[in-house]
């Protein structure tokens, strides 16, 4: 599909806009929740610590990364209500999504938030998006994941766009 110099195949390159339930061939509700465990507690604390850097809390998020909240959650509103507490203001919102994706059989939609992060704030080329994939390669790492991050593919202008893959 792709390989660490960031070229991707033609197929590669049509689905690599694609949320990760569906290049996973997840149904959004069933999938999303069957019970999980590919991270345990220290590996999902890890990960959440990952998504707190993008989403600390509503005043200190950047308006990007608010803007990439709120579109996963209208996106992805029906797989966030059947589990968890409500999510609750606007100003809660970041936290409590981050409280439903730190528990065990939310694992699925911890992937898809991360992957989703990762597209849409992670694939830079600046010193802080390097470091922050990184960081999360190091995390998939020392949880022994089957999950990598990976080039998905590149736009027009050759800039590579990131996410995560099940390594098989």
């Amino acid at each position: 599909m792709s390989d660490e110099s960031g070229t991707v195949d033609h197929q590669a390159a049509a689905d690599w806009m694609l949320p990760l339930p569906v290049r996973e061939g997840w149904t959004p509700i069933d999938e999303w929740l069957k019970p999980r465990t590919t991270f345990n507690e220290h590996g999902r604390r890890l990960l959440r610590d990952w998504l707190e850097l993008f989403y600390p809390t509503r005043t200190q998020m950047s308006g990007e990364a608010y803007g990439v909240l709120k579109t996963f959650l209208v996106q992805n509103d029906d797989a966030l209500k059947t589990s968890g507490p409500r999510l609750g203001a606007p100003t809660n919102e970041a936290h409590a999504l981050l409280y439903q994706l730190e528990l065990k059989d939310r694992q699925a939609t911890l992937l898809h938030f991360i992957d989703f992060t990762l597209r849409a704030l992670g694939s830079g080329v600046d010193d802080q998006s390097v470091e922050r994939r990184q960081m999360l390669i190091n995390y998939f790492g020392a949880a022994r994941s089957v999950w990598r991050v990976a080039v998905l593919g590149t736009d027009e202008n050759g800039s590579c766009y990131y996410g995560i893959r099940q390594e098989v």
